[in-house]
């Protein structure tokens, strides 16, 4: 028996098996990190997005509504700052990026938010959860 046929299955044979390998870990991975969207049809990286727009606008109000609890009393006795500071000091920029989500203990994912202002860099990692159907921002 010629063994060059035999080498060749045996490769054919390990290529397949390692190309099946690689599509499983990449779906394992994708399905992983990818969040599933809210009632409203949100995503995580969605609302993070929403809610940096709602801050670059001024639009507190708005803002807050991405947020859960009762933020301005959090905030003010947390770190002293109003939640409009607060708001302007961690996520006022003139460019952002936001990466994610990624997954955190069951039923909590991450976007990390990077901007800059006046040449200066911010950075905040975003928790989230789905809270009563939605995806809420816990600060």
């Amino acid at each position: 028996m010629a063994k060059g046929p035999i080498l060749k299955r045996i490769l054919i044979g390990s290529l397949v098996l390692f190309a099946l390998l690689c599509s499983m870990t990449a779906f394992f991975v994708h399905s992983r990190n990818n969040a599933p969207p809210d009632e409203s049809g949100n995503t995580p990286l969605v609302l993070v997005e929403n809610f940096i727009e709602a801050i670059r606008e001024r639009d507190y109000t708005g803002a807050i509504e991405y947020v859960n609890g009762d933020v301005p009393e959090v905030i003010v006795s947390g770190s002293g700052l109003t939640f409009e500071d607060y708001c302007l000091k961690h996520f006022d920029c003139d460019t952002y990026q936001l990466d994610g989500p990624s997954r955190g203990k069951p039923g909590v994912f991450f976007v990390r938010y990077k901007g800059e202002l006046n040449g200066s860099g911010k950075s905040f990692l975003f928790a989230l959860e789905l809270i009563d159907g939605q995806w809420k921002i816990v600060l």
